[in-house]
């Protein structure tokens, strides 16, 4: 929220800032600061055509449509290019693996809450308060950590949003898959929201593994995994009646 605020006062980089640098360095400063927005598209592919799949709304070119070109250029492009640079960069593929996966987590989460925050503060009606946690380091979270192990572990809305994003990509994806196979004639309309929520679960596969598979301590609390699979029942249920 702090580089949010930055970013949008008088002293954002793309009107104060451009006084002092150029152009290009200008955008590198304005990524970081209005990163939170990035949470706007995500959070429409995370939910958009997962429910739409559900009652098996269209919203995409079917695959003989030549517009879908269009659509796999542009996946297979963005994330080639971030595959690309964190190789160049000396890393290997589960980093760059888990740094989509955050972009996922950040993008439902933090990001959103941040641009909520922002706006209430604005307004004179934030109740955010800053705590102070623990900084001891724990030897096992050290082990996880080294092993690229993600840490839930804390209930917080923060981890209920990341979890009800994980249920409602899965319930779609098993509900698409089943459409898929009972009328096959439904596969070239619904195949790039199938993908999408396909897609959804094997990035929210950690969430999962920290429901389901996990007893260490950074596992997701079970109290989190009921409420998500309550909420996400509740959104895809409604959703599929609203239609």
């Amino acid at each position: 929220m702090g580089l949010l605020q930055a970013g949008l006062s008088k002293f954002s980089p793309m009107t104060y800032g451009i006084k002092f640098f150029n152009p290009l360095q200008a955008m590198c400063y304005a990524h970081c600061f209005f990163r939170a927005f990035s949470s706007i598209p995500v959070i429409i592919y995370a939910f958009l055509p997962q429910l739409t799949l559900i009652n098996s709304l269209p919203i995409f070119p079917k695959v003989s449509d030549p517009w879908f070109s269009v659509y796999a250029f542009l996946f297979l492009g963005s994330h080639g290019k971030d595959f690309l640079d964190h190789a160049l960069a000396g890393s290997v593929f589960k980093k760059c693996w888990n740094s989509r996966r955050m972009s996922l987590i950040l993008g439902c989460s933090s990001f959103p809450f941040s641009i909520i925050d922002w706006f209430l503060t604005s307004i004179g009606l934030s109740t955010c308060e800053l705590n102070v946690t623990s900084k001891v380091l724990d030897s096992e979270l050290s082990k996880r950590y080294e092993k690229g192990v993600f840490e839930f572990g804390v209930e917080s809305p923060l981890l209920l949003m990341i979890s009800v994003t994980a249920m409602v990509n899965l319930f779609a994806f098993l509900v698409g898959i089943r459409k898929v196979l009972i009328d096959s004639e439904k596969f070239e309309a619904l195949f790039v929201q199938v993908f999408i929520a396909g897609f959804g679960v094997v990035n929210s596969w950690p969430v999962y593994e920290g429901m389901v598979l996990r007893s260490d301590k950074g596992k997701v609390p079970t109290t989190i995994t009921l409420k998500s699979i309550c909420v996400a029942l509740v959104l895809c249920l409604g959703f599929s009646s609203a239609f």
